[in-house]
């Protein structure tokens, strides 16, 4: 039995989609632009095209993943190397697509049974997410500061104290004090 087809990452490491990363599994096409509207991976840099390049994973007998560019105006470059439009040229793990002004997208090719499923978010919002789920929440709810320290200094002081006290509600009214019941 034949090996799965190996799974492409593709990491933006500079430009204006820092941090973002998307998957890509054989028999997909993953369709790179400046837009986000047909496109899996808007870059949202000035000097990519709409539709800039398509990475996909080729047939038999070559059986390797491909960038193309789809013939736009400035060009798609891989480690340096203009690509020629509507030519497939055939990426390795850790090879650098670089296209607009100052995009440069990270190559990883991994065996399908490495890759762990995940949300394809842009990892800035998983980053985001996991942040707020890091934060514990409070198990209690608390009065506010100004109630709870008249609180606490009405009940120290005696009985007579406690019918004069008084606690400004955030109306900014005075509110007099009830005397609690008495435990018997």
């Amino acid at each position: 039995m034949a090996a799965p087809p190996p799974v492409l990452t593709l990491a933006v490491e500079k430009g204006p989609r820092e941090g973002e990363t998307r998957r890509c599994r054989a028999g997909a096409a993953l369709r790179v632009g400046r837009v986000a509207s047909g496109n899996d991976l808007a870059v949202r840099d000035v000097g990519a095209s709409q539709r800039h390049l398509t990475i996909e994973f080729l047939p038999p007998p070559a059986s390797r993943w491909a960038v193309s560019d789809l013939g736009s105006s400035n060009g798609t470059f891989i480690n340096g190397a203009r690509l020629l439009p509507s030519v497939p040229a055939p990426l390795s793990h850790g090879d650098l697509i670089i296209l607009g002004q100052s995009t440069v997208l990270a190559v990883s090719i991994a065996p399908d049974s490495d890759v762990k499923p995940g949300p394809r978010r842009s990892s800035r919002r998983a980053a985001a997410v996991a942040v707020a789920e890091e934060k514990p929440t409070p198990s209690v709810t608390r009065l506010s500061t100004r109630k709870m320290v008249a609180g606490a200094e009405s009940l120290e002081a005696g009985k007579e104290e406690m019918e004069e006290a008084a606690v400004a509600t955030l109306c900014g009214r005075r509110k007099k004090v009830v005397e609690p019941p008495e435990l018997e």
